[in-house]
């Protein structure tokens, strides 16, 4: 095609604006669509130009195997041709794409080689009486916003369950916890019999892959980094921190994060769980405590959080400039902003 297309953020900004998740900061993406001709100074033909947001979800099972998922989002139309055979030296087109999605449908970017990869794409099509369509992709990394565990407001895990004659009761000391947090569970066993016999905890902590809408976990590991043994008669506390990959990284935070937090979409889901068992003599109960791990660690939120809050107050709509279209029989002038000009009075186009 004689057409030379890119897909480049707004001066000075990324292409993500606002906080996705967070309806009230207008989440979007933000960007400018550019076509020149290959052949600088030759003109080209355009019928019609659009833009979609795909996912490319890549969820990777054992032996080796994997399944891959493709979700496209709305195609927005940035140009129609009005006349039938224009010819065209260049389009600028600006664009502002809406992400008001929630978390199942917007799920944050993710790349975790023993779980799961999810990517998303601008794809630009650009379609042409003259030739075929030209497609055009561009890589957008998305984070979602609308965890609760954002607005630091801790909410303690109570669990209990009984066995025999045992009664056994705990708590966490919240539902979220990020990179590098320190975890809290206090644990006791009643003995409603006679005997108080010594008992032992092992406590671990796993991470869950679930594929679709699957009661069963398809890949389960123990993400914890020491597994250990505690004998109590009483009450037990544990405390643990959240282990974090350096590797990976967040936005407005230092470059530490987990590779896969907890994720809830429509085709996979990537869940965290404490797991308590306990040992009675000959007896062995396990009792799992379901948990929320986040990218961002308590340092994190509270700056992050009053960031969103400020910008769900002040709502300032991105703006963007207008269209620029400049047309093979526009005069000279509008060449200027092409940084073309004639020289010698000759009518061949060069670069100044």
């Amino acid at each position: 095609m004689a057409v030379r297309p890119s897909i480049q953020p707004l001066p000075n900004s990324d292409f993500v604006t606002g906080y996705p998740g967070i309806a009230d900061t207008d989440p979007a993406i933000a960007g400018i669509v550019e076509l020149r001709s290959r052949t600088a100074g030759l003109p080209f033909k355009v019928r019609s130009v659009s833009l979609k947001l795909l996912r490319n979800d890549e969820i990777f099972r054992r032996m080796g195997r994997s399944t891959k998922f493709e979700t496209s989002y709305a195609a927005v139309v940035l140009f129609t041709e009005q006349k039938y055979g224009s010819e065209y030296l260049a389009l600028d087109l600006p664009f502002l794409y809406s992400l008001n999605y929630d978390g199942a449908d917007l799920p944050s970017s993710i790349n975790d080689p023993d779980y799961v990869k999810m990517e998303y794409t601008l794809e630009l099509t650009v379609e042409s009486d003259s030739y075929p369509a030209l497609k055009l992709s561009r890589p957008v990394s998305i984070m979602n916003y609308s965890s609760k565990r954002l607005n630091l407001n801790r909410i303690e895990v109570a669990f209990s369950n009984y066995c025999g004659s045992r009664e056994i009761r705990g708590r966490l000391s919240s539902d979220w916890f990020g990179p590098g947090d320190v975890v809290k569970l206090h644990t006791h066993v009643t003995e409603h019999s006679y005997t108080r016999k010594t008992i032992e905890i092992k406590l671990m902590l796993v991470r869950e892959l679930y594929i679709g809408d699957s009661k069963e976990p398809t890949k389960t590991d123990t993400i914890l980094g020491t597994e250990f043994w505690q004998k109590a008669n009483d009450g037990l506390e544990f405390a643990f921190t959240m282990p974090f990959s350096p590797s990976s990284s967040y936005p407005d935070g230092p470059n530490v994060g987990i590779n896969a937090f907890s994720i809830e979409s429509r085709e996979f889901s990537i869940r965290y769980a404490i797991i308590l068992r306990y040992k009675f003599d000959t007896e062995l109960l396990n009792l799992r405590v379901p948990v929320k791990v986040s990218p961002f660690p308590d340092q994190v939120c509270e700056p992050l959080w009053k960031a969103i809050c400020d910008a769900a107050a002040s709502r300032h709509s991105t703006i963007l400039p207008e269209d620029t279209i400049i047309r093979a029989q526009d005069d000279v002038s509008a060449l200027k902003t092409l940084n073309f000009v004639l020289r010698n009075g000759n009518s061949r186009i060069v670069i100044e």
